[in-house]
């Protein structure tokens, strides 16, 4: 599987590269293995939709190295508002192929900021194992500024968007074969 967020460096990472596909690839596919992997990434605002775009071609790159398409996508995409166009959302292959299924959708609010509506932040899965194993419904922002009753100044001491989660089935037979 393949798992994203934001990491630390990330500006130490952006610096070491110019060209996004290069970038986007090489360092996921360095990171990758036949059964799951994680890797620390955010997508930059000002070239989200090509970056979201690009890792269509990294799933590529995995399923020919390693035959698999059971794949998760999940972290700050900047997925959403004025970072991605509505003609981005049509040209987009991980949105416009049906076999990967956006659990996050459009409408909901991944934003800390009353004064802010956008799903930046992401699920994306791809593959029958994985999608199976997806409790429905499941999929959602956690809302720590209400479930921890904090003010918006002290849940931006957090951060300024809630992390996105989703259930997996325990049981399911993809995770009882691969060691998460």
């Amino acid at each position: 599987m393949l798992w994203l967020w934001h990491p630390p460096f990330r500006e130490q990472v952006e610096d070491l590269y110019s060209d996004i596909e290069t970038r986007i690839e090489d360092y996921l596919m360095e990171m990758a293995s036949p059964r799951h992997s994680g890797y620390l990434y955010r997508m930059y605002p000002k070239t989200a939709m090509k970056e979201i775009d690009e890792l269509y071609a990294v799933f590529k790159r995995i399923y020919k190295k390693w035959k698999t398409d059971n794949v998760i996508i999940l972290g700050d995409l900047n997925a959403g508002c004025s970072y991605i166009t509505t003609k981005g959302w049509r040209a987009m292959r991980l949105r416009s192929d049906p076999k990967f299924h956006w659990l996050i959708g459009d409408e909901q609010d991944t934003t800390v900021r009353e004064k802010t509506h956008c799903a930046y932040d992401r699920i994306i899965v791809h593959g029958p194992e994985v999608v199976s194993s997806v409790v429905p419904a499941s999929a959602q922002p956690f809302n720590f500024k209400e479930h921890f009753h904090l003010t918006e100044a002290e849940a931006l001491e957090v951060s300024d968007h809630f992390p996105v989660e989703v259930d997996l089935k325990a049981n399911h037979r993809y995770f009882l074969r691969h060691e998460l």
